[in-house]
C-alpha cells in the first residue's frame, strides 16, 4: 500500500504513535521508490519536525502518496508550524549509498530549512539508509495538483504480507514478554522470559536489516536467520 500514507488521515494522529511511525517509515520510502523515482512522477508530501503523536510531543513526521484527505490540514499547518508541503520522489544516491528523498517544496516554514529537516530525520532513521534534500526550482500549486491527481489514479504497490506478518508477531510477543516480567515469576520462569526477550531483540534487528537489504544473497541469509528463531517457538507450541 505504498501510495497510501502511513497515517491515513490527520484525525488518526490522535492514536498514531511515534514508535509505529519510526518502524514503518523506511519501508514506506522503499515502496514509494517503486513508482515515484523522478520529478515527472513525484508524489505529494507533507512533513513536520515538531509533530505531536499519541506517545510523543514533538518529533519528525512525514506522509506522502495519496494525500487527498491531508490536503486541507497540510495547507493550514505548513504556514503555522515548522512544516512543509510539496512533491517528492526517491532516488538511489550512489555516492552516499543511501536512498534520497528529493523534496520539491511548494509552501511552508521549512521551505529553505534543509539542515533542520535533516537533523530531525536522523532521529527516525540512519543517514546510511535514507537522507533528504530540498531541490531548487519553481514548484507551484498547479504542478502539485497535477501530480496529486496522477498519484491518486495509480494502483497501490502490494505489501510484503509475510514480512508484515512477522513484524506483527514480534510486536505481540514483545508485549506479552513485558507483561510477563511484571507478573510474579519464579527464577526459572524469569530466565525463560529473559531468553525470549533476547530473541525478540534479535528479531527486531534482523527485520530492520531485512527492510534495508537490497542484495538477494543478503535477503536470503537474513530470512533464514529470522525463520530459525521463529522455529524455536513454533516447534514448542506444536509440541
Amino acid at each position: 500500500m505504498s501510495l497510501k500514507p502511513l497515517c491515513l488521515t490527520p484525525e488518526q494522529l490522535n492514536s498514531f504513535t511515534y514508535k509505529e511511525f519510526k518502524s514503518k517509515f523506511f519501508k514506506a520510502v522503499k515502496k514509494l521508490a517503486k513508482k515515484h523515482d523522478k520529478q515527472d512522477v513525484a508524489a505529494p508530501f507533507y512533513l513536520c519536525t515538531t509533530q505531536k503523536f499519541a506517545d510523543a510531543e514533538s518529533e519528525f513526521f512525514m506522509v506522502f502518496g495519496k494525500l487527498s484527505k491531508w490536503k486541507k490540514y497540510a495547507k493550514e499547518q505548513a504556514m503555522k508550524t515548522l512544516a512543509l508541503r510539496g512533491m517528492c520522489y526517491v532516488t538511489l544516491d550512489t555516492e552516499k549509498k543511501c536512498l534520497m528523498l528529493n523534496l520539491m517544496p511548494v509552501a511552508g516554514k521549512l521551505k529553505t530549512k534543509e539542515n533542520l529537516i535533516t537533523k530531525a530525520l536522523k532521529t527516525v532513521i540512519a543517514q546510511s539508509r535514507c537522507q533528504i534534500q530540498i531541490l531548487k526550482g519553481e514548484f507551484t500549486e498547479a504542478m502539485m495538483e497535477k501530480l496529486a491527481t496522477a498519484t491518486e489514479a495509480m494502483e497501490d504497490v502490494a505489501d510484503d504480507d509475510e514480512a508484515d506478518a512477522m513484524e506483527n508477531t514480534v510486536s505481540k510477543m514483545a508485549a506479552k514478554i513485558e507483561a510477563a516480567k511484571k507478573a510474579g515469576l519464579t527464577p526459572d520462569e524469569l530466565k525463560l522470559v529473559e531468553a525470549m526477550a533476547a530473541d525478540i531483540e534479535k528479531l527486531e534487528n534482523l527485520l530492520e536489516e531485512l527492510a534495508a537489504a537490497d542484495d538477494a544473497e543478503e535477503i536470503i541469509a537474513l530470512d533464514k536467520k529470522i525463520k530459525t528463531i521463529f522455529a524455536k517457538y513454533v516447534s514448542k507450541k506444536q509440541g
